[in-house]
């Protein structure tokens, strides 16, 4: 039961900070307060709200079921609360804002590890959050704040979600370099015949198997994986073989071990897309952030296509 005594608005926006960071000692660098009084406004805000709101643990505090529930309303509050009161602000070198995006480990190498770097020289106190997503979760996410943005082949017909188009992948099959399937060129029999590793953020089976199904066929697969960068180890020591993007394979360690060639099936080009909802459209940080993406893409690639406000059909 909620405390109705006058609440301090400060206390939602500690709250809030420390949901961020997860942790009070950050917390109270970032928000430039002494650890103690940190806590002691969280001790507030637990009166008010009759809850524990934060639990310890080693390195830091984790939130409870009813902190996770209130923090999309406080943070969307508070983030509306400075649009509206300063529209246009945001000076890189001294925001202190953070973004939760959602993306696959392999969509992170290809963006955030390039664009790591001259970010945090512009933003020195701007943070990042990602988020491992599976597919299902994104939208949902992005409608209730949960993430600020996503990143991938993620399919959506929610007209309030807006995305641009990044940049295309193609597929190849891959195994190692002394597969038995690699002295020859890859037959369909032999995919057939072969064991696989599949790469599923969902768990589940994607495009390949559909194919396969809709002709009354199975492929045997071996192992799921969940994690695109560990693809390459597994396939450089095992008899499996992957359809994957051919970056995974291209910007892998393992690269000089392993051995790629076209697919034996139609695998069809797909688009790794950024997506946001509409309410952040016009918020200078959020758009500041997205435009940063964009120039990293725009430095690997000339093919972005603005896909603004259309659903994607996959």
């Amino acid at each position: 039961m909620i405390n109705r005594r006058y609440t301090d608005l400060n206390l939602l926006r500690i709250f809030h900070v420390v949901m961020l960071e997860r942790n009070m000692t950050r917390a109270a660098a970032r928000l430039n307060m002494t650890q103690p009084s940190v806590s002691n406004a969280i001790q507030r805000l637990r009166e008010v709200l009759a809850d524990d709101l934060f639990i310890k643990v080693s390195g830091g505090v984790v939130p409870t079921a009813k902190a996770e529930a209130i923090w999309p309303t406080i943070r969307n509050s508070i983030q509306s609360l400075i649009q509206t009161i300063d529209p246009e602000r945001f000076e890189p070198s001294v925001a202190t804002d953070s973004f939760r995006i959602a993306m696959s480990d392999f969509v992170a190498t290809q963006l955030i590890l390039p664009v790591a770097g001259p970010l945090f020289n512009a933003a020195p106190h701007v943070s990042l959050v990602l988020c491992q997503n599976s597919v299902d979760n994104i939208v949902p996410g992005l409608i209730d704040g949960q993430f600020d943005m996503a990143a991938g082949v993620i399919p959506y017909k929610e007209a309030r979600i807006r995305s641009i188009l990044l940049k295309t992948l193609t597929y190849v099959c891959a195994m190692r370099k002394d597969h038995p399937l690699a002295k020859e060129p890859l037959t369909f029999a032999d995919f057939m015949a072969a064991r696989h590793l599949q790469v599923s953020l969902s768990g589940r089976s994607g495009f390949i198997d559909r194919y396969l199904t809709d002709r009354g066929m199975f492929r045997d697969i071996a192992l799921t994986i969940r994690h695109y960068t560990l693809a390459p180890e597994i396939l450089s020591s095992t008899d499996l073989i992957a359809i994957l993007p051919s970056e995974v394979i291209s910007h892998s360690h393992q690269y000089d071990l392993l051995k790629t060639t076209a697919p034996p099936i139609p695998v069809y080009e797909d688009s790794i897309s950024l997506l946001w909802h509409e309410r952040n459209d016009a918020m200078p940080a959020h758009r500041w952030m997205r435009e940063r993406l964009i120039d990293i893409v725009k430095a690997q690639t000339t093919s972005i296509v603005p896909s603004l406000g259309k659903p994607q059909a996959h």
